[in-house]
């Protein structure tokens, strides 16, 4: 809803702003069309793909953070993988669970 904001409500007016100053030269039109494009478009690079919230996979995984050794480790993984195969489970959707585990 905020990207909806950002992006109707306030930059796309002042794109049309920018459009219609007759006392600005080119370059400064130009110049500051950049500069707002360049920070609306970062805001949304972060909001997508840099602000997701760090995996868990010791929740996934079912396994305390600390204290395990390599052995109760690869069996752990190995349990959450046939729990969350899509072939064991034909009734719910577990893939994108399998391929976090995976």
């Amino acid at each position: 809803m905020f990207d909806f904001v950002v992006f109707f409500l306030i930059f796309l007016p002042l794109m049309d702003v920018i459009r219609h100053m007759r006392s600005a030269s080119t370059v400064t039109k130009v110049l500051l069309t950049g500069s707002i494009t360049s920070l609306v478009g970062s805001y949304f690079v972060y909001t997508s793909i840099l602000a997701e919230k760090p995996k868990n996979y010791y929740e996934l995984l079912e396994i305390p953070a600390r204290g395990l050794t390599d052995k109760e480790l690869k069996n752990a993984f190995r349990v959450a993988s046939i729990k969350y195969h899509p072939d064991k489970n034909r009734d719910t959707d577990t893939t994108d669970l399998f391929l976090e585990v995976k």
